[in-house]
């Protein structure tokens, strides 16, 4: 493959990078408006069961603030009733 040949392939690549990290962009920013306008409280959380992060209904469900629920873990919830 000669010089001009490598650049023109190595352009295409760039171009079809920067399209797939627009539309990543895109949905993480689809999925932080859905996250943050829920109705219903949303966590996640890692593997250990740390929160990593909250969204205000899930602190209005629990009465928590999202700095305390960063320093629990989700098997010390206790469910509200009813």
């Amino acid at each position: 493959m000669d010089h001009k040949t490598r650049i023109k392939n190595l352009e295409k690549e760039v171009s079809d990078l920067q399209g797939e990290l627009c539309e990543i962009t895109k949905n993480e920013h689809r999925l932080k408006l859905a996250f943050e306008n829920a109705n219903i409280g949303i966590c996640f959380v890692d593997l250990d069961g740390n929160f990593i992060e909250t969204n205000d209904e899930m602190s209005k469900m629990f009465g928590y603030s999202k700095g305390e629920f960063q320093n629990n873990f989700i098997k010390n919830l206790n469910f509200p009733s009813g």
